[in-house]
């Protein structure tokens, strides 16, 4: 008739280590355990086949607060810290490196799942974020900055920040992110991310090319969206750039790729000074299987004529012909 009280609880093991206390009440409040513990694990290898995947480094971990087994139901405070954690994507390893503090206030009742105070902090990455979780509701908010880009694609440097917020209603979600980069390069996405009627408006903004491609000089600037259809993922964009560039882009992305392009450039001699004129491009590139298939028409200096059809993916069998009055 009274909660079984467990104290100095103490599980050792080679590389780990489990100490603690706990009160487990009555079957009548579904086992509703208090508890005080700290997991200790100098290898998490060993936990590789409960994550599906890989995985290396080490990690302490203090966990408090109530569970509720036979419910489902919790209010736990998570703190911890991990060392060179490694999950086999470069990228991720390459910002998880060193040691990592983690921190989370986690709560589900009858109402739904609250994540608060959600903290992973290193020298090269701070991400925070906090989500309010129901049936078909909910919203997730989170904030990730990047100290250096560099520390994952080298030939570049400066912080980034990705800001967003989604929204969930009627089980679909709705999504508002902003990435700011280095060299003050923008990228923004807005609308409904998910379910058959899917629209998102994005947008990216380079103010000067050079930074990426030495050889122009330049903004560049492209605005979209991206949708659902029964056929897949479409996306519609209009981008501009240096040398008077502009292009449009329509057609599906995903689960394959049928685009049809339009480009122009206006003044070549920027790149090319022996070439003057502008050089204007059309056509198509299409999936079929695993190969890729463009068909192309272009027009450019001295009234050349250019046209382009075949594969060119994975390997490349083109008929092509070209046409110019007059190369002096």
């Amino acid at each position: 008739g009274q909660p079984v009280d467990l104290r100095d609880v103490t599980l050792a093991g080679a590389d780990y280590g489990l100490t603690g206390a706990a009160v487990i009440d009555a079957l009548e409040t579904g086992l509703r355990t208090t508890l005080d513990a700290r997991l200790r694990a100098q290898n998490i290898r060993r936990f590789s086949d409960l994550a599906g995947r890989e995985i290396n480094g080490a990690s302490t971990v203090s966990l408090s607060g109530m569970i509720v087994p036979l419910s489902g139901q919790f209010d736990l405070e998570v703190e911890g810290t991990a060392d060179d954690i490694r999950l086999g994507v470069a990228l991720a390893d390459a910002v998880l490196a060193g040691r990592t503090a983690l921190s989370l206030k986690a709560k589900r009742d009858e109402t739904g799942t609250l994540l608060r105070d959600l903290r992973l902090q290193n020298d090269a990455l701070d991400f925070t974020g906090e989500a309010d979780l129901k049936t078909e509701a909910g919203t997730v908010e989170a904030t990730f900055s990047l100290s250096d880009i560099g520390r994952v694609l080298p030939q570049y440097s400066g912080p980034v920040v990705v800001v967003g917020r989604a929204e969930q209603s009627g089980g679909d979600w709705r999504i508002d992110a902003a990435t700011d980069g280095p060299y003050a390069v923008a990228f923004t996405a807005r609308g409904l991310a998910t379910g058959p009627d899917a629209l998102l408006r994005f947008t990216a903004d380079i103010p000067d090319i050079n930074r990426f491609t030495p050889a122009l000089d330049g903004p560049v600037r492209a605005r979209g969206t991206l949708g659902q259809t029964p056929d897949g993922w479409r996306i519609q964009t209009d981008a501009s750039g240096p040398l008077g560039a502009t292009a449009t882009l329509d057609g599906l992305v995903a689960p394959r790729i049928a685009l049809n392009f339009d480009a122009r450039a206006t003044a070549l001699d920027q790149l090319v000074p022996q070439v003057t004129g502008p050089v204007a491009a059309k056509g198509s590139l299409e999936q079929r299987g695993e190969a890729f298939f463009v068909t192309t028409t272009a027009s450019g200096p001295y009234r050349s004529q250019v046209q382009v059809d075949g594969q060119i993916a994975p390997r490349v069998a083109v008929e092509f012909s070209l046409i110019a009055d007059a190369l002096d």
